[in-house]
């Protein structure tokens, strides 16, 4: 509670500047970008349940230029794979698999209510935590693709 950049949020220079940051943070990292607008917005002092609904919102926009970057970078070297079916057309573009994709909307769709209700039951103190235990299984994560 007393880690604060402001506030407020920020203006819309600085809210742009942080809008790409998230993005290329988030897809460098292979996570939603909700999760970062999550921490950005409770620094600048909203409520960890807005936070959360927000970067829900916040989380498609961020990951169609992700999406976008990953087919661009990897379309050239679809054709180094050429016996890695799950890396050639119609099942990928680039470095997006189109099957995940199919069976990852529906999920989503299906799922996003269900996780909404969860953190909107949750109080503010156990959301937290949870949201602290998913962090630091992102960075477990990133640990053993270091060490592997």
């Amino acid at each position: 509670d007393t880690w604060r950049f402001g506030l407020d949020m920020p203006a819309k220079p600085i809210m742009i500047a942080y809008g790409w940051l998230i993005g290329i943070l988030s897809a460098l990292m292979g996570i939603g970008g909700g999760q970062l607008s999550n921490l950005f917005m409770t620094f600048y002092n909203r409520p960890i349940h807005q936070a959360v609904a927000t970067s829900s919102g916040l989380g498609i926009l961020i990951s169609i230029p992700g999406a976008i970057g990953y087919i661009y970078a990897g379309w050239p070297h679809m054709a180094d794979y050429p016996n890695v079916v799950a890396f050639q057309l119609p099942l990928a573009l680039g470095y997006v698999s189109l099957l995940g994709f199919v069976l990852f909307i529906p999920t989503s769709t299906w799922m996003a209510p269900v996780g909404a209700r969860l953190a909107h039951g949750l109080s503010k103190r156990r959301l937290e935590v949870a949201f602290g235990i998913f962090l630091l299984l992102v960075c477990a994560r990133f640990a053993a693709s270091l060490l592997s």
